[in-house]
């Protein structure tokens, strides 16, 4: 007799099977990272066939900023953009499915487990007690590690509304040109931070300083002071 399951689990099961969850992916690490490898390591998939990759979502993690944080990639600067919907005060339209900072703090606390001993981030302020937000994070770019060279800078730019209401639900798929033209619009006020809240003629020479930065400490010169002024604006407190 076939045992009668609830139709919860006979949901669960079927979302697990279906094809159309992850993606199958032939496995390019197959046979590395075995325990007896001499060069260390313990990948826990090196016997698979394929790698089943699931949207990063699922744990956290829509900004990609692992694989660039990689100690062996040697980068100078991450550019970070936050275009997740974390925030769920329905009564603040300003916050309401923006960015709340919980991707990259999120990863940042991950960071602090052994499994990712290798990694390092520069400090990232609390999301869970409003600490992110409180500092204004949320509002306009900032940069991450300015005077930690563990690792690279990180350059942090949310979405927020500069000009336009761009908090759209992530369920939504399709959308009027209207609505395109103000993604648009807004997202290139951010870039450029020549109009809203935030607009800042000096960005270019800031973004240019933040970019130019460890390669400057490298040489042991000193930052100049048009430099200086702008990690004054723009890095965040340590």
């Amino acid at each position: 007799m076939q045992e009668k399951r609830p139709k919860s689990v006979n949901a669960v099961r079927k979302l697990i099977r279906d094809v159309d969850f992850e993606g199958k992916v032939p496995n390019p690490f197959k046979g590395l990272g075995k325990k007896s490898d001499p060069s260390g390591g313990n990948f826990q998939d090196t016997d698979m066939d394929d790698l089943l990759m699931a949207d990063s979502v699922f744990i956290d993690e829509s900004i990609p900023l692992r694989p660039l944080i990689q100690p062996e990639r040697k980068l100078d600067v991450v550019i970070t953009l936050d275009a997740s919907a974390d925030g769920k005060d329905k009564d603040d339209p300003n916050f309401y499915n923006y960015p709340n900072g919980a991707q990259v703090y999120g990863i940042y606390n991950k960071n602090k487990l052994p499994v990712y001993s290798g990694y390092h981030m520069p400090n990232i302020p609390n999301v869970s007690d409003g600490t992110f937000v409180k500092l204004g994070y949320t509002k306009r770019p900032t940069f991450f590690g300015c005077d930690d060279l563990r690792g690279p800078l990180i350059i942090y730019i949310p979405n927020y509304r500069a000009t336009e209401d761009t908090n759209a639900a992530t369920e939504k798929v399709t959308f009027k040109q209207e609505e395109i033209d103000k993604f648009i619009s807004n997202g290139f006020s951010i870039a450029t931070q020549s109009t809203g809240p935030t607009q800042n003629k000096d960005w270019p020479i800031c973004l240019a300083c933040a970019l130019v930065d460890r390669q400057v400490l490298r040489n042991s010169a000193a930052r100049t002071a048009q430099c200086q002024a702008c990690f004054k604006t723009y890095c965040a407190i340590p």
